[in-house]
């Protein structure tokens, strides 16, 4: 571990840092861009919804095999070509002009993005010691929001000024060039080295010591309940705010980008006080993170446009704090209960039960507000999704850590 706790560590965090910021924009340019994808493709909210389900859905097609991928062969190949693959995939969205055209686009970015988040988390899983891992996977999922941030601010007034589809292609372009610096800068985990010339691993035997796991299979399913609503949070705010609370596009991404402001904050922060207050433990603060963002939930049904900005910003900030901020955790508790040789799969595991969630989540977050005209009992599924979730992420037991 000596090297690797050396200060190139810090160059992978920033390295996976950008690559994960970079791919996350990317995907997360839909949600304020949706107004005028909406208008320009005559979408209804279920169809916007499926963007996010076709890209989650290769997420699920994706991950298991990359897990499998960076388990045996190294993380730097997987890690390069999963950024081309989302940057031309951005670059695509270009020339659509229907939903099936849209969703199939967003399927191959899937494919790169799932990808792309198995290398990532193996990285900073392998790269890091116990007492910092939470903290620098908080710090590395916290780009995501990031990227969210920087797509909620830009991404309307560049639609204003040019066209929802140059978003996509500014980003792609961008993609690209992330990968390059992967290619150059990132380094395999020495603990890692010669992976590529084993030849017993079979993915079957690694994959059935992760299902039989009590503790793994309790993370993976309530972190699936819980990021169903940091993704119907994420990707109906905009729309929500325009047509339930009466705002313009460009201050309801504004509060998208406080959720996502927040979000980012929360995944470190969450991190340091597992790391350092909680003495490496993860589940406390992930059940607290699960309880405010019940609470949130049922707030969002009582939001009016006579409900003043103030309180909605505070509200909104909280929401996103809890209902994005556990991301870090939950990748870091994946980890430590597979252990190093596991880690990989383990958390490809995790991650396509987190895609079933958001492929199922958003599109009935729109079903039911397309069909009965109502934002205020979509709100209240993803209540019931949070209660859930934490529910079960209550149950886990943490045992002595194996990484």
């Amino acid at each position: 571990m000596a090297e690797a706790s050396s200060r190139y560590r810090y160059v992978i965090l920033t390295v996976t840092w950008v690559a994960y910021a970079v791919s996350s924009a990317c995907r997360l340019n839909l949600a304020p861009l949706a107004p005028f994808m909406r208008a320009d493709l005559s979408l209804s909210i279920a169809e916007l919804g499926l963007f996010y389900s076709f890209t989650y859905l290769a997420y699920i097609c994706a991950q298991m095999p990359a897990g499998w991928f960076v388990d045996r062969f190294g993380i730097r190949p997987l890690l390069v070509i999963s950024q081309v693959v989302v940057g031309g995939a951005s670059l695509l969205m270009y020339t659509v002009t229907s939903a099936l055209q849209g969703w199939l686009v967003e399927f191959l970015a899937g494919l790169g993005a799932g990808s792309l988040l198995v290398c990532t988390t193996k990285a900073i899983a392998m790269w890091f010691p116990t007492k910092e891992r939470a903290t620098a996977m908080g710090i590395q999922q916290a780009s995501l929001n990031l990227g969210g941030v920087g797509t909620a601010i830009m991404m309307p007034v560049i639609a204003l000024a040019s066209g929802w589809r140059f978003g996509f292609v500014l980003m792609g372009a961008v993609a690209i060039v992330s990968a390059g610096m992967s290619l150059a800068l990132f380094r395999e985990p020495p603990s890692m080295a010669g992976l590529g010339q084993r030849s017993d691993i079979r993915p079957k035997g690694p994959l059935g010591k992760v299902l039989t796991n009590r503790n793994i299979v309790l993370t993976a399913i309530g972190a699936m309940f819980l990021v169903i609503v940091e993704f119907c949070l994420i990707m109906n705010l905009v729309l929500f705010m325009t047509e339930s609370i009466l705002l313009s596009v460009v201050v309801a991404s504004g509060y998208l980008a406080l959720v996502e402001g927040a979000g980012a904050l929360g995944k470190p922060l969450f991190g340091a006080i597992s790391d350092r207050l909680l003495s490496a433990k993860r589940r406390p603060i992930w059940v607290f993170a699960g309880i405010m963002s019940l609470a949130c939930s049922a707030s969002m049904v009582f939001l009016s446009p006579q409900t003043p900005a103030l309180l909605i910003a505070a509200m909104l900030a909280l929401f996103g704090l809890t209902a994005i901020g556990w991301g870090g955790l939950f990748l870091t508790m994946m980890g430590e209960l597979a252990g190093k040789e596991l880690s990989g799969v383990a958390s490809s595991f995790g991650l396509t039960m987190t895609s079933l969630g958001i492929v199922m989540g958003p599109p009935i977050f729109g079903f039911i507000v397309d069909t009965t005209g109502s934002y205020q009992l979509a709100w209240a599924f993803t209540a019931i999704c949070a209660a859930v979730g934490t529910l079960l992420v209550s149950l886990i037991r943490e045992e002595k850590k194996t990484m």
